[in-house]
């Protein structure tokens, strides 16, 4: 038998902490592939010159905090998802996620990454997929152990073996063969 997600019982607060765990992830992510040289677009920086009009650290800390601000709307927008749907995992984040790349894909055809960040090359592009795809990964991961409950002694995918029936002698005695 297998353990019961109960997705009413993750409260808003816990998806508001999902989201700044995903968006804190998804730039420590970001932050990896600067150091391993990669072409990418950073969100942070994206979101800094868009809000500020800078590239500067200043707008490296505006474009942070607007991102971090950002995952918690993207993560209660996810949640409405798993709560309506009355399903969780990282199977299902995965595809929100696809979603949500296409959404913001479009949306950022007007700054100077282009559609989908095709106009800074193929490394940024894909970049900007795997990020999304990490952020969904996370957030329905994180939601789906929220609405198991962290306290579950087992793993879903673990079977539960099923009790052998008892006789009316054994019962009564108290005894099982083997």
């Amino acid at each position: 038998m297998k353990p019961i997600r109960n997705v009413s019982r993750v409260t808003d607060t816990t998806v508001l902490l999902i989201g700044l765990v995903a968006g804190i992830l998804v730039g420590l992510f970001s932050f990896a592939l600067d150091v391993a040289g990669w072409n990418h677009v950073s969100p942070s920086l994206l979101l800094g010159e868009l809000l500020s009009g800078r590239t500067d650290s200043f707008g490296l800390q505006v474009g942070f905090s607007s991102h971090l601000i950002a995952s918690l709307v993207f993560a209660y927008l996810y949640s409405l998802v798993f709560r309506s749907s009355r399903r969780s995992g990282v199977g299902i984040g995965l595809h929100v996620a696809l979603f949500h790349w296409v959404v913001i894909g479009l949306a950022v055809s007007f700054l100077r990454t282009g559609p989908f960040a095709l106009w800074d090359g193929a490394e940024a592009a894909i970049s900007f997929f795997f990020s999304h795809l990490l952020f969904g990964a996370v957030v329905g991961f994180l939601f789906d152990r929220a609405a198991i409950g962290f306290d579950h002694p087992r793993p879903i995918s673990t079977p539960i073996p099923p009790q052998r029936e008892l006789s009316r002698s054994q019962r009564v005695r108290g005894t099982i063969r083997v």
